[in-house]
């Protein structure tokens, strides 16, 4: 016989209460998505005990997330060499996908000033890396089958000289294939807003979906840094918010606005 120590979490196997195990190969249900796990086994020899081997560690798969799903980042640690992360994987070397959260990217003359939401917003570190090189970032599996008209959104800021392409790609167990893409600069200056994009998924209706973003460099400058926050699949809204907001015609005592329309509306409040 053994005694089975389970430890989440990295903590102490004196924390935990064993399981009494009569068979050296066991399965341990009711475990936590995602979690990181160390086990111990101590052998039951009569009226004597074994030193307790371990620790052997392992991370659990993730789950499949439900609707409606949104991601604004903040609960990810900040990281200069981003892989997995709450069940988001990226993939890339030199050019690839990192999470910040002191306002702007390492990088002058590219990024924001500061993230949409919160502190943090995913980017590419676009330092390294020759053009045509590609980073991706993959988001977990999310259940849209409850979704009568699924969509998604996300906020972006692509401002930089030699900003590169952003290509959103979906799966749907039959293959990657592109629904999106934005191509060169997005964005005049760090300080200008994120702009909302957002897609239809209504292709995919009754299905259990992965979203990829993936980035490709444009030359072999630095100012290229791709941002990405608040990332939301969902019910598309019976009244869709505008998108675009900008200002222009600036005067002492007046100026002009303009918006796009978020779907057929032809009126609307301004604040």
């Amino acid at each position: 016989s053994w005694l089975l120590y389970l430890v989440p979490n990295g903590g102490s196997y004196s924390t935990v209460t064993p399981t009494l195990e009569n068979n050296d190969t066991v399965t341990v249900s009711n475990l936590i998505p995602n979690a990181y796990y160390e086990f111990y086994v101590q052998s039951l020899c009569n009226s004597d005990t074994s030193f307790i081997s371990g620790p052997y560690s392992f991370t659990l798969l993730c789950s499949i997330s439900g609707v409606p799903y949104f991601d604004n980042v903040e609960g990810h640690a900040p990281t200069l060499a981003l892989g997995l992360s709450n069940c988001w994987n990226a993939y890339g070397s030199g050019y690839d996908w990192n999470i910040d959260n002191l306002g702007s990217t390492p990088s002058t003359g590219t990024g924001p000033s500061g993230a949409y939401s919160g502190t943090n917003y995913f980017y590419i570190e676009a330092s390294s890396g020759s053009a045509g090189t590609a980073a991706s970032l993959e988001s977990p599996l999310i259940d849209i089958s409850s979704l009568a008209s699924p969509q998604l959104d996300f906020y972006y800021h692509m401002f930089g000289a030699d900003m590169g392409s952003l290509f959103i790609e979906i799966n749907d167990g039959s293959g990657w294939t592109t629904i999106d893409s934005l191509i060169g600069p997005q964005h005049n200056s760090a300080t200008d807003p994120w702009l909302n994009r957002i897609i239809s998924l209504n292709s995919y209706i009754g299905d259990t979906v992965q979203i990829k973003y993936t980035a490709v460099k444009a030359t072999g400058s630095f100012a290229g840094d791709i941002c990405l926050d608040d990332i939301r699949i969902g019910e598309t809204p019976t009244c869709p918010q505008p998108l675009g907001l900008s200002v222009f015609n600036i005067g002492a005592t007046n100026t002009d606005f303009t918006w796009t329309p978020g779907g057929n509306e032809t009126s609307w409040n301004v604040y």
